[in-house]
């Protein structure tokens, strides 16, 4: 959902000091979730849903901030002064997703398989 802009706050229970460009990784596993109708039927929402163990595009975290009130309403989530709120902009699709085993957390990817991709 953060590819497709329907999600523009990630929520964490730690924070991160890194500012800038990080790349989206969508695991093997992932966790349920309750979807609108307007991401439902969203084309590129569908396409990046039906992938797993790929590097698929990149985004910017803009800033981290405890979560606020106005956060848990935007993320459409009960509010929760522990989490952190991940503000996020400019989310970019790759035009051929890159299989790549992730791992917890963020982590060091070598650019060189990313550089010949067309955003």
């Amino acid at each position: 959902m953060i590819l497709t802009n329907f999600k523009t706050i990630e929520l964490r229970t730690w924070q991160t000091k890194f500012r800038g460009t990080i790349f989206i990784h969508i695991g093997v596993n992932r966790d349920d979730c309750i979807l609108t109708d307007e991401v439902k039927n969203d084309k590129s929402f569908l396409e990046l849903n039906k992938l797993s163990g790929v590097i698929c595009g990149s985004v910017n975290i803009t800033s981290c901030i405890r979560m606020t009130p106005e956060d848990a309403e935007k993320s459409k989530v009960s509010y929760n002064q522990k989490y952190y709120s991940w503000h996020l902009s400019n989310p970019k699709i790759l035009k051929n997703p890159i299989p790549f085993k992730g791992k917890l957390g963020l982590f060091k990817v070598k650019t060189d398989i990313i550089k010949n991709n067309i955003f």
